[in-house]
């Protein structure tokens, strides 16, 4: 009987962006209590530098537990390996300060950007024609895809701008399968499904385990269920009839 390849990917900024919603949900529901209000201020930040390495690090985990239950289909693995940690963002990016107005990074023309614009004063990012991109102040990030190539100028009272420029795609964690000739393909957004929900919940189980054991305990017990949901997936079958003429 032969097999068939399957590709599921994953695609980091999705898992992130749903761990960051389920962390505002939780956090604002405890900032509603003044006894709770630090710790929900805490959790709404996952992508601080103090609580990213642990979600990069759960990442991983959470993938090498999707792999785990996907293991007698896995196509591909690495014969070695080390417990550095991967980085969630994969994006190229280049950081840059600017004190004369007029950014020193050439923008190619209708390439997908991600700006982050760090100044002590509000800040309006002109393109290299001369069109206004967006106002912003404080810490914040703008997307923008240039139509021409060229740097971007700042109007703005702030002596330095921080600017640091994120292209490039964010990353994806990939499934590559062989599946047997009879897998149900119908199950296949199931499995990705799972497998996504899978990561999610232990992340988030890895975020609140030391600040809300109780609430830790709800993501393991809904990331087994996915694991569970997972591994029936891998296990659909299409049926068909056997004729004498397939045993010969």
């Amino acid at each position: 009987m032969s097999e068939q390849p399957v590709l599921i990917s994953l695609l980091k900024k999705q898992i992130v962006n749903d761990v960051a919603t389920e962390c505002n949900i939780i956090g604002r529901t405890l900032q509603r209590n003044p006894e709770t209000e630090e710790q929900g201020s805490e959790i709404m930040t996952p992508d601080d530098e103090l609580t990213k390495p642990i979600v990069a690090r759960a990442m991983t985990e959470g993938f090498g537990e999707v792999k785990r239950v996907c293991q007698r289909y896995l196509l591909m693995g690495r014969d070695t390996d080390d417990n550095r940690l991967e980085r969630i963002n994969e994006m190229s990016k280049y950081t840059e300060i600017v004190s004369d107005k007029l950014g020193g990074y050439d923008l190619v023309a209708n390439t997908p950007y991600i700006i982050s614009v760090k100044a002590e004063k509000p800040v309006t990012l002109v393109s290299a024609t001369g069109k206004k991109i967006k106002e912003v102040s404080g810490n914040s990030q703008v997307e923008y895809t240039p139509s021409s190539s060229g740097r971007i100028r700042l109007e703005t009272d702030a002596e330095n701008v921080e600017l640091t420029y994120f292209f490039g795609k964010f990353g994806t964690l990939d499934l590559e399968l062989t599946m047997p000739a009879n897998f149900n393909l119908g199950m296949t957004e199931t499995a990705k499904n799972n497998a996504h929900r899978m990561i999610v919940d232990h992340i988030m189980f890895s975020l609140l385990i030391n600040q809300w054991p109780e609430k830790a305990a709800f993501y393991k017990e809904r990331f087994n269920s996915d694991m569970e949901a997972l591994r029936n997936a891998m296990q659909a079958r299409t049926r068909f009839i056997r004729h004498a003429h397939d045993w010969s």
